[in-house]
């Protein structure tokens, strides 16, 4: 007994065709004449464009961008004096952030090192995110579905948030989304190479960040949803193993650039990150299935909890995603199925392997959501053209504009109302006018450079280092991990790492006890200078200290 998914029906849209393949099944070919595909295109080219100006304006720099910006300079051997900023007693070779960092190496080279230039990386793989969410919804449905849900995800906050801070999430989505659209084009076209492509990007999504294995399932489940879980099912055929080839070519991938060039190193990062600092639930004792569970809930609720109108939305969407799976028929239950299973098992795999419940992971599945609310908004907007207006005779159905006319106002609801787009995407990201003075990073880091000296050798948290960059620098997170690994006091950590000039600001530690540590040690031995209360990073107070 095969256990498959009905095919969907044979396209009537008219930027897509069928043609018979090889295999004896149908590849989906966009038309390169196709003007609403590349209206789309043009579209979302003048969305990333109008967020351009408010891009180094709204959110605030935080410590991960500093990081990030600097790890990726020194990967990109430019400056071959750069220094990372954390490999103080280690961690050489923990990560280089993949393509995330390869394309932010390339801008920095190209641009030079600067705010701009670091989030500039994050926005232009959002946009490629939009198109791949358009392309999927247009696979999946139709152009509408595709366009609507990549405009609700274009304003929504965990994209606009990840396409605005340096951090490798929204690579992540973009990697997951792309190969999902891979392993779809290579069931419907019998076109191996894309299965084996879908594997290698979910490869390189590991190693950009290790969060990518939550999505893998997502993907593999296109082959036994569309191929049978039995007889002659997913594992007969070659789509599936091609797709292991790639994921295999990954991992061999990671091993060559992560491992083998330093297996000591890589193994003492590890056996810290992942044995200490961000030791996976499962193996923390005390919390137990329900306490996982509740935490995982507990970072959803850290965003929907202050917007009841978002989350309505969402689990409309997700509720009709439900129905759709549960009916079993029609060019709903497929992709319903394969999203509600995928959302399933990335929330295993956060509750059990993901200790860090960070507002940027939301992105990671916002799509998803997207697709399902834009298809009811699209179901909506026929039942209301239905019992509207006189269908037309010819087809049976309503005036496709009049469903077009409906569809584009449950769209501007969503986007005004839940997704407060006019508040949220108008307001803080594109016109910024609120964040124009008080940020003040640049101005900022200028002030401690010269209060710095040339030359001077700084102990600081990681956000301040984009605007420091060309001094000798050293994490000041750094101490912590010192402090668990090897019991180190303040004290020792300043006579190791000799900074002349240190500054602090509202966090410089994880834990309030080192926090106090590390002042005490500051107060009983340097010169405080200038204290200032900025905005975005509190009060900021400079150490000079004499060796």
């Amino acid at each position: 007994m095969t256990i498959q998914t009905p095919p969907m029906p044979a396209p009537s849209d008219p930027g897509i065709v069928s043609r018979p393949s090889s295999a004896g099944r149908s590849s989906f070919v966009l038309r390169p004449s196709s003007f609403v595909d590349w209206l789309v295109v043009g579209l979302i080219v003048a969305y990333v464009a109008a967020l351009l100006p408010g891009l180094t304006r709204f959110p605030p720099l935080i410590n991960d961008e500093g990081r990030e910006a600097n790890m990726f300079w020194v990967a990109a051997r430019a400056d071959p004096a750069a220094e990372r900023m954390n490999a103080h007693r280690g961690f050489p070779t923990w990560g280089t952030g993949g393509v995330q960092g390869a394309t932010t190496a390339i801008l920095f080279r190209l641009g030079g090192v600067g705010v701009f230039q670091a989030r500039l990386t994050s926005l232009l793989w959002g946009g490629v995110l939009l198109l791949l969410v358009y392309l999927l919804g247009r696979q999946y449905w139709n152009r509408a579905v595709g366009l609507t849900a990549a405009i609700l995800l274009a304003v929504s906050p965990p994209f606009l948030l990840a396409t605005h801070t340096l951090r490798p999430d929204i690579q992540v989505v973009t990697l997951v989304a792309g190969a999902l659209l891979l392993a779809e084009a290579a069931i419907r076209g019998g076109r191996g190479w894309m299965a084996l492509a879908a594997g290698l990007l979910l490869g390189l999504g590991v190693d950009t960040h290790p969060n990518t294995l939550g999505m893998v399932p997502l993907v593999a489940l296109v082959f036994p949803l569309r191929q049978g879980w039995l007889g002659r099912g997913f594992l007969q055929r070659r789509e599936f193993w091609l797709f292991g080839a790639g994921l295999a070519l990954g991992a061999a991938y990671y091993l060559g650039v992560r491992v083998l060039p330093d297996p000591a190193g890589f193994r003492a990062a590890a056996s810290y990150w992942l044995g200490v600092d961000k030791a996976p639930p499962v193996t923390r004792g005390g919390l137990g299935l329900v306490g996982m569970v509740g935490s995982e809930l507990a970072r959803y609720w850290d965003h929907f909890g202050e917007e009841p109108l978002e989350l309505a939305l969402i689990i409309a969407g997700l509720a009709a995603g439900a129905w759709w799976s549960v009916r079993g028929s029609g060019r709903d239950a497929h992709p319903s199925r394969l999203i509600l299973l995928g959302l399933v098992a990335q929330f295993a795999f956060f509750a059990v392997a993901v200790a860090m419940k960070s507002k940027f992971y939301l992105v990671l599945t916002y799509p998803l959501y997207l697709l399902l609310v834009a298809r009811l908004l699209e179901r909506a907007a026929e039942w209301v053209g239905q019992r509207t207006v006189r269908p037309e005779p010819a087809v049976g159905r309503p005036s496709s504009t009049v469903v077009g006319v409906v569809l584009a106002g449950l769209v501007v609801l969503a986007m005004l109302g839940p997704l407060r787009a006019e508040d949220r995407a108008w307001d803080n990201y594109i016109h910024a006018r609120r964040y124009r003075e008080g940020q003040e990073y640049t101005l900022l880091t200028q002030r401690l450079a010269a209060l710095a000296g040339p030359g001077a050798r700084i102990l600081a948290p990681p956000v301040y280092w984009i605007g420091l960059k060309d001094h000798p620098y050293v994490d000041i997170f750094v101490y912590e991990r010192l402090e668990r690994q090897h019991g180190m006091s303040v004290g020792q950590f300043l006579d190791e790492t000799r900074p002349d000039f240190v500054v602090t600001d509202g966090k410089i530690a994880t834990e309030k006890r080192v926090e106090r540590a590390i002042f005490a040690e500051l107060d009983a031995r340097a010169t405080r200078e200038m204290v200032v209360r900025h905005k975005s990073y509190g009060d900021i107070a400079v150490y000079r200290l004499q060796w």
